[in-house]
C-alpha cells in the first residue's frame, strides 16, 4: 500500500503547473507538458488508478485480523494507511468538494479504530485532523467566493478530534 500512496504523491507532484526544482538552461516537463490537456488527463487517470489500488488495499486490510505491517491488527493498519493517504492528499491535491469529502471519509475510517491507537497514533491522528482544518481554512479564506462545502467540512473535521 505504501507504494501506491507514494506513487499518488509523485503523480500529484507531476500535476503541478510549475515544478519546485529545475535545472537552469534545461526545459523541464512542467514547461514542456504542464499546460497540455492530454498530459493532465493522463496524469489524472494514473492518479485515479493509484488511489483506487490504495483503496482496495485499505479495504483488504480492514478484513484481516492481523496485518504483516508492523504485526498490528488489520483495522489499525487500515487506520494508519488512511491517515497517511490523507496527509499526502491534503498537501498535493487541489481542494474541491469531492476531494474534501474523500478526505473526510478517510479520517472517519481512521476514527473508527481510535480505541486501538497508541499515544503516538492518537497524536498522529489529531495532528492530521488539525493540519487538514488549517489548510482548509487557509484555502477558504484566500478565495473570495463563499464555499459552503469547506465550511461544512471544517465543522465536521473539528468534531472528529
Amino acid at each position: 500500500m505504501k507504494i501506491y500512496v507514494n506513487m499518488t504523491d509523485l503523480l500529484c507532484s507531476f500535476a503541478q503547473k510549475r515544478f519546485i526544482y529545475s535545472i537552469s538552461s534545461v526545459e523541464s516537463n512542467d514547461k514542456l507538458y504542464g499546460g497540455s490537456p492530454s498530459y493532465m488527463a493522463e496524469l489524472s487517470e494514473l492518479i485515479y488508478v493509484s488511489m483506487s489500488a490504495t483503496l482496495q488495499q485499505l479495504t483488504a486490510l480492514g478484513e484481516v485480523s492481523e496485518s504483516s505491517i508492523d504485526n498490528v491488527s488489520g483495522s489499525l493498519a487500515q487506520a494508519k494507511g488512511a491517515l497517511d493517504l490523507v496527509n499526502r492528499i491534503v498537501y498535493r491535491m487541489e481542494m474541491s468538494a469531492a476531494v474534501g469529502l474523500f478526505i473526510n471519509r478517510l479520517i472517519e475510517l481512521a476514527r473508527k479504530n481510535k480505541a486501538q491507537f497508541s499515544a503516538a497514533d492518537q497524536k498522529y491522528y489529531n495532528s492530521t485532523v488539525e493540519n487538514v482544518v488549517t489548510i482548509l481554512q487557509k484555502q477558504h479564506s484566500s478565495t473570495a467566493a463563499s464555499d459552503h462545502f469547506a465550511d461544512d467540512l471544517i465543522t465536521s473535521l473539528k468534531q472528529l478530534t
